[in-house]
């Protein structure tokens, strides 16, 4: 099937805005988006109002701008980041394939190079890889269509991007031990090292966060 106008323009918003090229408190303003694509401007708005819908742009006094969510929001999207992602983990512990385990696998080895300052772009893209490896293998596409609706915001990428080398360390042990509860077939540890890891994170995200 073909990808409607304003599919193409909302993925295109999405990802910039999702790795940082559109800025939180951003202007997007309809005309030069429509301009820069060689489009209308109506596939322009739907893209925005479908994204204002999701979180992930806010509009005032007829304008759009790239929401830049408060702490408080941040600690509530990651609730349920932790319930969702948390649970998926478990499911997957049951479901996971050797296909996947190995795919799982062959991602966390890649990330085990991507610790030092320089790789940190690499790094976010592993990350996104791992988890994404996890949401699949447990074999439920209504949740991991929404839990994916939830790693996609801005502050997770800038996380990543900003993370000592010892917070990235600690990221990839922890998705080492998520691993090894998978290849275990233990759902119940696994789902406790997702907990924990998105803890780690959310204590990182709020570390970044204004105010």
């Amino acid at each position: 099937m073909r990808m409607s106008l304003a599919e193409q323009v909302y993925r295109t918003l999405e990802a910039a805005i999702a790795d940082g090229r559109c800025r939180p408190n951003q202007r997007l303003v309809e005309q030069d988006i429509a301009r820069d694509l060689g489009i209308s401007r109506t596939p322009v708005r739907q893209a925005l109002q479908r994204l204002a819908a999701e979180g992930f742009v806010s509009s005032a006094r007829q304008a759009w701008t790239v929401r830049e969510h408060t702490r408080n929001e941040i600690e509530q999207l990651f609730e349920v980041r932790i319930a969702l992602e948390s649970h998926a983990a478990l499911l997957a512990a049951e479901r996971i394939t050797r296909a996947e385990l190995d795919a799982l696998q062959e991602v966390h080895e890649r990330s085990l190079t991507c610790v030092d300052a320089a790789s940190r772009a690499e790094l976010v893209q592993r990350n996104s890889e791992f988890h994404s490896g996890v949401l699949r293998a447990a074999a439920n596409p209504p949740l991991e269509d929404l839990a994916r609706q939830y790693h996609r915001h801005y502050f997770n990428q800038r996380t990543a991007r900003q993370y000592s080398d010892e917070q990235a360390t600690t990221a990839l042990a922890q998705h080492g031990q998520i691993l090894d509860a998978l290849r275990d077939h233990d759902g119940c540890r696994a789902r406790a090292a997702v907990i924990a890891h998105l803890e780690t994170s959310r204590e990182a995200a709020l570390q970044t966060a204004p105010g």
